[in-house]
């Protein structure tokens, strides 16, 4: 946790310094790369440092002026020799692989699906390892997003037959036939999966420890396909088949109560709260709306005051989310949730979705409908810029059923799949 605990004043006056059109495209973790120990660059005008400014900015505001400048960057620079690309500690490479991803999610963003897949194309062609990576899995994300879901699969299975699959590209291709409910395809290629990691061991292509993480991880994916069949006996029983597999989910156990929140399992998911000492913020702000979701709401508000209760400076949990949510979940009548995320988007700038959607929930829960809605759009356009979707997941959606009344779900519900899949 990085923000304070302590009361900050309620935030009357701010407006958000962007609007519902925007989506921000330099900020993006795999950019971040570029950016660690480097000084700010002294911009001349019509330098290609200039131009990919240019183009960000207007990109920022959904200008499709930005397209021409993109396009230019990434088309002549990627047609210079290597030797003068990876010049003065590479820098022309750098701009283009900027200029390329920023411009593969701006016309993602603008569904300009043809070009985005040819800039990716482009990236591929002349980046290292890291970039051809990328390229290969946003080419996936948009393809299904163009809604070209059978040319999607296609290259999926051809990417689990490839010589240097890895069992990732298996978990992708299951959980994407679960997401266009081809529950069946799933359960077949997880026995293929299966089949395929016998294979990988018998031929000691994987060690031992790899084995028993592959095994883990299966047993979550066939968890997956048991929940989309509602069996959920099932369920309980390959979440504890993956940690008799792998120690690594006795530490992470919220990978399986979320997942059984999620699908209305509450009782369920106590069964793994109540095991997860590790992370109090955590476990007991689910405790608290698993509480609150069985009718016990003495339970639920000692639950999370007991999350409001950690030090957060001397706390090492990861938990800002639920920190915050607990604050939604008492009414946040001091606006202490609300504000620390505010604070976030002032202070880092990166708008991620995740607290974009923390900051529009906030502004609802206060009433004020209309920053709502500017935060959760631009929520929504930071997920269409990546190929993630064209709205916010189910998960987001049980917050607002749970926090907001009738009209103001019906206000909102344009940015959530409102569905459980």
């Amino acid at each position: 946790m990085t923000e304070s605990s302590s009361p900050i004043p309620p935030i009357d006056l701010y407006e958000p310094p962007y609007d519902a059109s925007s989506v921000d495209l330099a900020t993006t973790p795999y950019l971040d790369d570029y950016d660690e120990e480097e000084p700010e660059p002294i911009l001349i005008k019509g330098s290609w440092e200039a131009i990919l400014q240019e183009a960000q900015q207007l990109a920022s505001q959904q200008n499709d002026e930005a397209i021409p400048l993109f396009a230019k960057i990434v088309q002549r620079i990627g047609k210079m020799a290597v030797t003068q690309r990876i010049a003065n500690g590479e820098r022309l490479q750098k701009i283009f692989t900027v200029a390329a991803i920023n411009a593969q999610s701006y016309l993602t963003l603008r569904e300009h699906f043809d070009e985005a897949l040819a800039t990716l194309e482009k990236l591929r062609e002349i980046g290292d390892a890291h970039d051809r990576a990328f390229a290969d899995f946003q080419r996936i994300l948009i393809l299904f997003m163009a809604g070209r879901s059978d040319q999607a699969f296609a290259e999926l299975k051809a990417h689990v037959n490839a010589d240097e699959a890895d069992i990732a590209d298996w978990g992708q291709l299951v959980m994407s036939y679960l997401r266009y409910d081809r529950v069946d395809e799933a359960e077949q290629a997880l026995e293929d999966a299966q089949r395929w990691t016998d294979e990988q061991a018998r031929l000691e292509l994987i060690d031992s420890e790899e084995l028993r993480e592959w095994r883990g991880y299966l047993a979550t994916l066939r968890a997956d396909v048991a929940m989309r069949r509602e069996d959920w006996d099932q369920v309980m029983q390959h979440f504890a088949a993956a940690l008799a597999a792998d120690p690594m989910y006795g530490k992470n156990f919220h990978l399986f109560y979320t997942a059984l929140m999620q699908g209305g399992q509450t009782e369920r998911a106590l069964t793994y709260i109540d095991r997860d000492d590790a992370h109090p913020i955590r476990a007991n702000f689910w405790r608290g709306v698993a509480m609150q979701r069985l009718g016990n709401t003495d339970a639920a508000e000692a639950a999370w005051q007991r999350v409001l209760e950690v030090d957060l400076q001397k706390s090492e949990e990861p938990s800002f989310s639920e920190y915050v949510l607990t604050h939604y979940y008492l009414g946040d009548e001091e606006r202490i949730g609300l504000g620390n995320v505010l604070r976030v988007l002032q202070e880092d700038r990166r708008y991620e979705w995740q607290t974009l959607f923390l900051a529009g929930l906030g502004w609802a829960i206060q009433g004020r409908m209309d920053n709502a809605k500017t935060n959760l759009q631009f929520a929504v356009n930071q997920r269409r810029a990546a190929a993630q979707d064209k709205v916010l997941p189910y998960q987001t959606w049980t917050y607002v059923r749970d926090l907001l009344p009738a009209h103001g779900q019906d206000a909102l519900r344009q940015y959530f799949d409102t569905e459980w899949r």
